[in-house]
């Protein structure tokens, strides 16, 4: 009796097999993705530069803070850094969350709810604001005006792709 036979024969053991498959693969995928976050956050640098002043001046701190965060009594903010050629590095862009969204973080910190951790990165993604160094316009992740943002961002004036610039 060959192998098919034996399997159209018994159903269940048909179905055997191909739970146990689903198990198993489903078992590599979860490995899998743990060892690419864990490899992820390894790379995360430990300070990165904040601004107080819309980005005329930065300065580095831990790279766990919330922003905005108070610094020296002033709200301060993310600052990506970059430099373009052979400029001196300047503040391309700002970043925060949104008031709603540290107002919704820590509320569920707070209560620790199931899934409360996952809620949280979804607050972070989508309550992310941007805006241009000076400007008072935060503009939302999940606003029109967002690509045109990050598309003049990505540039420099000379048409190259800027350098991130990280503290040491």
């Amino acid at each position: 009796m060959s192998v098919r036979e034996l399997l159209n024969r018994n159903p269940s053991i048909t179905f055997g097999i191909a739970a146990g498959v689903i198990v198993i693969a489903a078992v590599a995928t979860l490995t899998a993705s743990r060892s690419e976050r864990a490899d992820v956050s390894e790379t995360r640098p430990v300070s990165e530069y904040y601004t107080t002043d819309g980005g005329a001046t930065y300065f580095a701190a831990p790279a766990d803070q919330v922003v905005p965060f108070v610094h020296d009594g002033k709200e301060a903010v993310l600052a990506h850094v970059v430099h373009c050629g052979n400029e001196a590095p300047h503040v391309q862009y700002l970043q925060r969350l949104s008031p709603e969204t540290i107002r919704q973080t820590e509320i569920i910190t707070k209560e620790r709810l199931p899934g409360w951790e996952g809620e949280i990165d979804r607050l972070k993604k989508d309550g992310c604001q941007f805006a241009e160094p000076g400007s008072k316009e935060w503009i939302g992740a999940n606003s029109p005006k967002l690509g045109a943002f990050l598309g003049r961002m990505a540039k420099c004036p000379d048409g190259t792709e800027p350098v991130v610039v990280l503290p040491n």
